[in-house]
């Protein structure tokens, strides 16, 4: 089953009415149908916190009625709640059931609706408006047998009174012969046919057929098809539906494997049972993955966080093929009301993603020297390498807001706004965070960021814009999927100038070139007691010898810029906050389309075999024993790009003597020790550089570099390159 979109019917039998001028007066009779074995097929689970009324006024399947269904048409049954459930109005309509025979597999396209009842012949209830309807949902039919299929509706129908239930067979059948066809099921005769109650239509011209009284052939019983809702209204709940965003991928993204889907209920909905991910084959919908449990992490600077991020489900290289391919997710709540979104997205297992061979993180190089890099993506046309010195203590100008000015009820917006009288204040970390960021591009120049209705608003505005879209009142805190889902959509609604990237786990060098590399500014958010979101605004030196790294935040808890430390641990890296250390969860970055990088151009990458080489011989700007950021960007054949980034030491001023890795200044038998630790034990990279220990100048690391030194120190063969 995959349910597809919404469909109009009127909309769908004017597109086909041509198709579907059909004369079924083609020897239609009822034969006893021996197959009495049910298998049940639902377009989503049913759920257990949903206890539903049935409305069905027809018997066990008898007969087959063939051959009469074609497709492309609707079937009708009359319903009255009051027949079947105590007290029943107002009764919430919420799923439709068919059964129907199969006398092979198929693969058929369904939905259904509730219409009203139009009693203009009081005597003959007759169908009348759509009050509610479902997507389409796709069917496979394997084996062949009798099915009961159960579909929802997208949102419950309400009604005070009777009404019909209608289930349409989307899919014109291509051999609709008797011997082959689906056949539509009904209840043992009646003593007489029963008119207005079962209606057909197959053609817009024709209309409804009263399937009991018509001029083809009248059914001797009452069509199989019924529904279920709730007893009394809303039973109990008030939820709104689930309103479903996909956050990642983004549409018309190139993703690589494992892609990661990430979605968003922006009608912050407390009963979404699951969220299902499908992407669309040649035989349809292929569900790839369900998240069921919804971790997300609350931060509100007050409570402890949780961890995850919310619905997330990854699907492996092995499951989808290389293409463009459309992504969905699905939110299905416990009263089976669905919420989809959709994105186009190109998967190429192989992206344009670019992998340094040499230099190695952290190596040290005097030019000249041949930078390389490999890519597994053939369709790769350019590579060109980038430089961009670390400034040992990098910053950005951004403002400090103090959480507890904002989330103000009494109109007393001096008083803190604390938690102890209903306000909201002291749960503000999130907002305010996201308006720091907001205020910092606007202050680049990107003003429409701020600005409504030709008018700049002010700082406090935006907090409390952001403060609604990411439902920070409503939650006391904001979830991750929230703050990145709310920010983007508050960006989309003013000017769109900016963009919103999600970083899961990133240790410090990641960060690094996040904010200074790619000059993006992240918000992290952080988890423990409390979780908090605050603003990366500095990032001092490297590893200060204890493995901890110098940043300055803006925390927007106390209002204040703190001086702090970043280490790696737990899954990524952590950040000292208060004398406590708190996991980096996630770095929500923002940057804007149209900021042009500070990196610069050192050269245009030739491809040898497979890797990509440039030999830069010398530079008048590289400053010696300093760290530069070294990039490559790869472009393929459609233009699309591929950026990898890493660090390196410029010093030249160093006379290392060739196939001396330990640094002890000579060559002999403790460097070939030294490069099988390296090469085979993990050990120690050689001294001045990973590439050093290509003595054979091949750009490969492998026993042929020691079989190359060991002919150097032992044979008098040929010096190695480094």
């Amino acid at each position: 089953m995959n349910r597809i979109s919404v469909i109009s019917l009127l909309l769908l039998l004017l597109s086909f009415s041509t198709v579907l001028a059909l004369d079924k007066d083609q020897g239609a009779r009822a034969t006893l149908l021996k197959e009495k074995s049910i298998t049940e097929y639902r377009a989503v689970p049913q759920f257990a916190a949903a206890e539903l009324c049935t409305v069905r006024h027809v018997g066990d399947v008898a007969y087959e009625i063939t051959p009469w269904l074609f497709g492309n048409e609707q079937y009708l049954a009359y319903q009255d709640p009051a027949m079947t459930c105590d007290t029943p109005y107002p009764f919430n309509v919420r799923e439709i059931y068919m059964l129907l025979y199969f006398r092979k597999e198929a693969i058929i396209d369904f939905s259904v609706e509730v219409q009203a009842v139009d009693l203009t012949d009081p005597s003959c209830p007759f169908p009348g408006d759509t009050v509610s309807a479902s997507s389409v949902y796709r069917f496979q039919f394997t084996p062949p047998g009798l099915w009961r299929i159960a579909i929802p509706l997208d949102s419950a129908a309400v009604v005070n009174g009777p009404y019909f239930a209608g289930f349409t067979i989307v899919t014109q059948l291509v051999d609709p012969d008797p011997q082959d066809s689906v056949t539509v099921l009904i209840e043992d005769f009646l003593p007489a046919p029963m008119p207005c109650v079962n209606y057909n239509i197959w053609d817009i011209d024709v209309g409804y057929v009263d399937l009991a009284d018509n001029e083809d052939y009248n059914f001797p019983g009452k069509i199989v098809l019924y529904s279920a809702g709730e007893t009394g209204g809303s039973g109990g709940y008030d939820d709104p539906m689930p309103k479903l965003t996909l956050l990642e991928p983004k549409a018309d993204q190139r993703v690589g494997t494992p892609l990661r889907c990430w979605s968003w209920d922006h009608a912050n909905s407390k009963i979404v049972d699951s969220v299902q991910y499908e992407y669309v084959s040649t035989a349809g919908w292929v569900r790839f993955g369900v998240d069921a449990d919804n971790n997300h992490a609350l931060r509100n600077g007050v409570d402890p966080s949780g961890t995850g991020p919310g619905y997330v489900v990854e699907l492996g290289p092995a499951g989808i093929t290389e293409g463009l391919h459309r992504i969905r997710a699905t939110a299905y709540d416990t009263l089976m009301r669905t919420s989809a979104a959709q994105v186009d997205v190109t998967v190429d297992p192989t992206p344009p993603r670019m992998d340094f061979i040499k230099p190695s993180y952290m190596d040290t190089l005097c030019l000249p020297y041949t930078f390389t890099t490999f890519t597994d993506d053939d369709d790769i046309s350019s590579v060109k390498y980038y430089w961009k010195k670390l400034n040992n203590d990098y910053s950005v100008a951004v403002v400090t807001l103090h959480q507890t000015d904002y989330g103000n009820v009494d109109d007393d917006a001096g008083d803190g706004n604390p938690i102890a009288d209903g306000e909201f204040g002291e749960y503000y970390c999130g907002p305010t965070a996201g308006a720091i960021a907001v205020k910092y591009w606007f202050d680049q120049g990107y003003t429409e960021i701020m600005r409504e209705l030709g008018h700049t608003i002010s700082v406090d505005t935006v907090v409390e814009r952001l403060a609604s879209a990411m439902y920070t009142r409503s939650n006391n805190g904001t979830y991750d999927d929230f703050f990145a889902g709310g920010l983007q959509d508050y960006i989309t609604y003013h000017g769109d100038d900016l963009f919103v990237e999600s970083y899961f786990t990133p240790d410090y060098m990641d960060m690094r070139i996040i904010f200074e590399e790619k000059e993006l500014l992240p918000i992290l958010g952080l988890s423990g007691n409390p979780g908090m979101y605050v603003v990366l605004s500095g990032m001092s030196g490297l590893d200060n010898g204890g493995g901890q790294y110098a940043i300055t935040i803006s925390d927007p808890i106390t209002g204040t810029s703190i001086d702090t430390y970043m280490r790696n641990g737990g899954s990524g890296s952590e950040v000292l906050y208060d004398g406590s250390w708190l996991e980096l969860d996630i770095a929500i970055a923002v940057g804007a389309n149209q900021h042009g990088n500070s990196r610069l151009e050192f050269g245009e990458a030739s491809k040898v075999v497979s890797n990509w080489v440039y030999d830069w011989e010398s530079s008048t700007s590289l400053s010696d024993d300093s760290l530069y950021y070294i990039t490559a960007i790869g472009t393929d054949a459609l233009f699309r790009t591929g950026i990898s980034a890493t660090l390196i030491r410029y010093h030249c001023n160093l006379n290392r003597v060739k196939g001396d890795y330990d640094g002890d200044g000579v060559s002999n038998s403790m460097d070939i020790l030294f490069l099988i630790n390296y090469l085979y034990q993990a050990g120690d990279a050689p001294i001045g550089g990973a590439h050093r220990a290509d003595a054979n100048c091949d750009n490969q690391l492998d026993i042929g570099d020691l079989i190359y030194i060991v002919k150097y120190i032992f044979e008098g063969g040929e010096a190695p390159c480094y």
